[in-house]
């Protein structure tokens, strides 16, 4: 019986170092794993790995407006929209740090990738948080990066790659979607 309470607890205390304790999806931890190991497979592969990362408009100013217990939740709420419209088999949704959110797509180019990040970033903009008793809507920002590994490359150079393209979209103006081979000069 204790071996078996052992195992059990010992289960638990592994999905929690997987798992974004707020938002019930993987965290940042389980996703620079996740990353390394798809990362190791597809230089074997050579198939493209595509990073979307997803950042939440002026989310200071939402906490500021209506609360942290609200911020909480939109960050719920865009999460399980996020994982609902990321249906893929073996794709891969983590809470990357605090309003940001990351999406990893094995085998997939940055066009398709695109059109992927326009329906998360339109059914964020369309969909009502409620908040304190009223509705309110938020925006995201994305930014979209895709590689075909190399022994010249590594992780980072992805997530650099979709971190310029999602800064590119917040310089644009907020809630769009940008490709990092549409940049100027290459990331």
């Amino acid at each position: 019986m204790a071996n078996k309470n052992l195992m059990s607890a010992n289960l638990e205390l592994e999905k929690m170092s997987m798992v974004d304790g707020l938002t019930n999806i993987s965290n940042r931890r389980y996703f620079d794993s996740f990353l390394g190991k798809l990362w190791d497979i597809n230089m074997r592969e050579k198939f493209p790995i595509t990073l979307i990362m997803i950042d939440i408009d002026r989310f200071k100013v939402f906490n500021d407006t209506y609360g942290h217990l609200a911020g909480d939740q939109c960050l719920k709420d865009i999460a399980h929209m996020i994982d609902k419209t990321v249906t893929r088999s073996g794709d891969f949704v983590a809470r990357f740090s605090g309003e940001e959110f990351a999406v990893l797509l094995s085998n997939t180019n940055e066009d398709s990738a695109m059109k992927l990040a326009e329906r998360i970033r339109a059914k964020i903009e369309e969909t009502a948080i409620k908040v304190c008793g009223t509705e309110t809507s938020v925006t995201v920002s994305l930014g979209v990066a895709s590689m075909i590994t190399s022994k010249h490359m590594g992780p980072d150079d992805l997530i650099h790659a979709a971190d310029c393209a999602l800064y590119k979209a917040k310089d644009d103006g907020r809630n769009r979607v940008v490709g990092a081979s549409s940049l100027p000069e290459p990331v």
